[in-house]
């Protein structure tokens, strides 16, 4: 009765076994290059829970042996697994460790052989594939009106830029009242008045200068290539603030003439009395010119 129960049970046991995997494993059958990349393939009606596995990192089955990541596709009712393997050593190699695994089943694949060389052959022809017929790819239609726009906008503004370059710019002159120029000009004698006895004469002629413009710009009389008596009797016949200065304006001029041609020394002093006298005459003849 016992041995009837035990034979009972082994029975069931096979009875509800996992069913085995009906699947093909193909393996390159030329020989491989060294380090090159083959594919180890499991074709069949396989479940969707079972994936190819891979011997673990402490395997020494395959020490030689390089695995790539497995890969997994459904064609139709079969499954394709499939892993990238290489080879690093040469001679005939065993691939082994590698399993299929699921739910409800694990099963070892058969080891592997490949005949691993270091170089192809003599006569080794490639199989290269057959050349795949061209793909036409629709291309959107291109929008061109904002290139033009932008092309018509840059032709424009460069125009513009063109056309004002090639304009005369009419620049206004500022022209400053003559007792500013006078001022400023008698201001910068008197910053560097001199010791020196002839460079004092030289600034004398400077001091004449200065106020001979001034003259000329402000009363519109010639007064730097006329000699003192031709411009004081010019100045004589004005009316106004030129001839109402006539007799200060006469002994200015006079001083510098006899500095200038005659040799009289006027010291520094002197000059400083000279600056005195120009700078009252431009600054009390300003009034009238603002006036008129």
């Amino acid at each position: 009765m016992r041995t009837f129960t035990f034979a009972f049970l082994a029975l069931l046991c096979l009875a509800a076994r996992a069913p085995d995997l009906n699947y093909e494993l193909r393996a390159p059958t030329a020989p491989v290059l060294l380090g090159e990349w083959f594919e180890i393939v499991v074709e069949g009606a396989l479940p969707d829970d079972v994936d190819l596995l891979l011997p673990a990192a402490d395997a020494e089955s395959s020490p030689d042996v390089i695995f790539g990541r497995p890969r997994s596709e459904r064609l139709g009712a079969h499954r394709v697994l499939s892993v990238p393997v290489s080879v690093v050593r040469a001679g005939e190699t065993k691939v082994s460790g590698l399993r299929l695994s699921g739910d409800d089943v694990t099963e070892a694949l058969p080891p592997v052989s490949v005949e691993v060389q270091f170089e192809r052959p003599a006569g080794f022809v490639p199989v290269v594939a057959e050349r795949d017929a061209s793909l036409a790819i629709p291309m959107p239609k291109a929008l061109t009106w904002p290139f033009l726009a932008a092309i018509v906008t840059a032709l424009v503004l460069l125009g513009a830029f063109v056309w004002k370059a090639g304009r005369v710019v009419v620049v206004k002159r500022v022209v400053q009242p003559a007792h500013l120029i006078a001022s400023a000009a008698l201001a910068g004698l008197r910053a560097r008045v001199p010791e020196d006895p002839e460079a004092v004469r030289a600034m004398v002629a400077d001091v004449s200068g200065v106020l001979r413009r001034y003259i000329e710009a402000r009363f519109s009389l010639h007064a730097s290539a006329r000699t003192t008596e031709e411009f004081l009797a010019e100045a004589a016949g004005r009316e106004g603030a030129l001839g109402a200065h006539r007799e200060p304006l006469a002994e200015f001029l006079t001083s510098c003439d006899l500095a200038t041609y005659a040799g009289v020394h006027p010291g520094r002093q002197g000059l400083i009395e000279l600056l005195d006298a120009a700078e009252g005459f431009v600054e009390t003849t300003r009034h009238t010119e603002q006036a008129s």
